[in-house]
């Protein structure tokens, strides 16, 4: 993509920019209009921005696709803990929690072996953003 490292950084932080401000507003979202509605809308906005990350071709459409990425898992977090207050007893409610939060990490972990093979199975790295 040829981009300057300075850029790079940018564009790797825009996914955290857009977690975190919209993690409050999504909590009000949730509290209004539930946690289904909210995370339905969540998921099809970053999953529209992720499957357009594969035509990027420079730096600015890859940031805005970033901070859209992040704006909808930002909502998901929201979603998740309402959730979890809502559906899980108050003794379950810890493990749940655990639960919500080690799954990211273990699917970053798991993704550092599956990417590599999408990326030889579908031609590049733009593929695997369509898998």
């Amino acid at each position: 993509l040829g981009m300057e490292m300075t850029q790079a950084g940018a564009f790797m932080s825009a996914f955290y920019i857009g977690y975190v401000i919209t993690q409050v507003p999504a909590g009000a979202l949730v509290d209004k209009f539930g946690v289904r509605v909210i995370l339905s809308v969540s998921l099809l906005l970053e999953g529209v921005a992720t499957f357009f990350m594969g035509s990027i071709t420079g730096f600015p459409p890859g940031f805005v696709l970033r901070l859209i990425t992040g704006i909808g898992a930002g909502a998901v977090m929201s979603c998740c803990s309402r959730a979890i207050m809502d559906w899980f007893p108050a003794k379950e409610r810890g493990t749940a929690f655990g639960l919500l939060l080690a799954a990211p990490s273990a699917g970053i972990v798991l993704s550092n072996y599956i990417v590599p093979v999408l990326n030889n199975a579908f031609g590049g790295w733009q593929g695997v953003f369509r898998t």
